[in-house]
């Protein structure tokens, strides 16, 4: 898989579990009980994976060779940038509400919820934007020699999802009921 496909990827995985994440905050505003576990594993993926790895191995690897390529995509580049430090700063105040959600109870929720609505919310538009603005501008612009020294650094960079997070997020699905994953229904 070349690095365009695994920054689809990784998309992919990020969408389903900020999908996941609204599910369960739907669930615990209609009154279910929180899954703590659940949460938080779903928050450690949602801290480390696009904030810690995906976002930064973008700013270091694809933006710089993408403005080599293409002056003309600064404009992009600078939003997407900015995305990324804005999404930064977001996960910390989300980080914060879940804690005080899971001090407090219920009385933490609203906070919570916001934070996290408002993290996905933004989330979801940056990789709407990556994926139809971006990656079409990567696969257009760079060469075949391009797309081989990018994926030979994201290789060195450890570009392919840890295996901690691949297992993190199969855990998540596995204990997301259906539609959002394989765990059985809850009552």
């Amino acid at each position: 898989m070349n690095t365009i496909e695994t920054i689809h990827d990784e998309h992919a995985t990020m969408l389903a579990i900020y999908q996941a994440i609204g599910h369960v905050l739907d669930e615990i505003a209609a009154g279910a009980l929180p899954d703590w576990r659940l949460l938080s594993m779903m928050l450690d993926y949602v801290i480390h994976e696009p904030e810690e790895l995906h976002h930064p191995r973008e700013d270091r690897l694809l933006f710089p060779l993408l403005m080599e390529r293409d002056a003309a995509c600064r404009a992009l580049i600078e939003k997407l940038s900015a995305q990324h430090a804005e999404g930064h700063e977001q996960v910390g105040a989300l980080a914060g509400a879940f804690i005080r959600f899971l001090s407090r109870g219920r009385e933490g929720f609203a906070a919570f919820e916001e934070a996290a609505r408002r993290y996905i919310a933004a989330a979801e538009r940056h990789i709407m934007l990556e994926e139809h603005e971006l990656l079409p501008l990567a696969r257009k612009v760079l060469s075949a020699e391009d797309l081989d020294e990018l994926d030979r650094r994201y290789r060195a960079d450890g570009a392919q999802p840890a295996s901690a997070f691949r297992e993190l997020f199969k855990e998540v699905a596995n204990r997301l009921p259906d539609p959002y994953g394989f765990g059985a229904a809850r009552s």
